[in-house]
Order: C-alpha cells, then structure tokens, then sequence
C-alpha cells in the first residue's frame, strides 16, 4: 500500500469554492456595515445640526425685541437692536440664518435640512409673551408621493418654540418698559 502524500485535484478544488463562498459572503456583510456606518453618521450629523440650529434659534428669538414676518412662511426676521436684524430664510434644502448690523452681513450660516423636508416659522401672538415656532416639517412633494405609496412618514416633525424677547423681560428704559 502507499502512502499518499499531497492533495487530489478534488480536494483542492472543494477547498478553493469553500474559501470564495465564504469571501463573498465576508466582503457582502463589511458592505453593509459600511453602508450602515454610513447612514448612521449621517443621521447623527443631522441630529447635531438640528440641535445646533435649535439653540441657536431660541437664542436669537429670546434677544429679539421684535419680529418682521415676510409674506412667505419659510422665513423671519428678527430685529435684537434698531441696527441689528437676524433672518432666517428656507432655501433649496437649507435654512439660511444671516445676521446684520448697520446693513451689512456680519455672519451667515446654512443649516442642511434632511432630505425631503422645509423649514416653516409660526407666530403665537394670543399669549404674552409672543411663541415663536420653528417647524421642520416632510415637503409638500414628498408627502403627497409618500401618501400616494401608501408608506408612513419616516420623519417626525421637528419643532423648536421660542418666546419673543424672553431675555428683555426685566428691562426698562427711562421712558418705560422696552417692547
């Protein structure tokens, strides 16, 4: 009898298919890991944007004495000082906040909406002080397309209120209280 002493070409062919099959199922599941990272971090850089525009959005209603509301939903303007405007404006899947003084832009920033929505400002004026309301709400297109799918909305709505000159509540001028 004699002693083999190698592999057959049988065998090495079922260990290099066992070897593919399991790469491919390998390098499948690291593209979805990737694709999930991915989406993860986008979904958390949404999250701090929107937290960074909430904050920054109460703070400038709150410093506002008052407010100049243009025709359109999808924008305010907040007068702090008689020389110092704020405006926030909904474009092209961004809301754009730019500060002014003296007439010129002191500072400009775009907070990236998420996808499919728009940014509508509301005025509560039937309570002192004034509720101002930041609503980042699905886009008129998107959720008439997602009503026709039949597919419930994935987002929630996102709502930041603020009131109208909170940080001017304890103010007076010498010819009475500011407004």
């Amino acid at each position: 009898m004699r002693h083999r002493h190698g592999y057959m070409l049988v065998e090495l062919l079922t260990a290099m298919t066992i070897g593919s099959v399991l790469l491919a199922v390998a390098t499948g599941l690291l593209l979805t890991v990737l694709r999930i990272d991915r989406a993860a971090r986008e979904r958390a850089g949404q999250r701090i944007a929107l937290g960074r525009l909430s904050e920054q959005f109460r703070r400038d209603v709150r410093a506002a004495t008052a407010m100049a509301r243009p025709d359109a939903p999808e924008g305010a303007e907040f007068l702090r000082e008689p020389d110092h405007t704020v405006t926030y404006q909904a474009e092209d899947g961004y809301l754009v906040r730019t500060e002014r003084r003296d007439g010129a832009v002191r500072q400009q920033e775009a907070f990236r909406l998420p996808s499919g929505t728009t940014a509508l400002m509301e005025t509560r004026d039937d309570v002192e002080p004034a509720i101002v309301s930041l609503r980042i709400v699905d886009h008129p297109a998107t959720e008439s397309a997602n009503a026709q799918s039949a597919k419930p909305l994935a987002r929630p709505t996102v709502r930041v209120d603020a009131a109208l000159a909170r940080d001017h509540r304890f103010l007076t001028s010498r010819e009475g209280p500011l407004p």
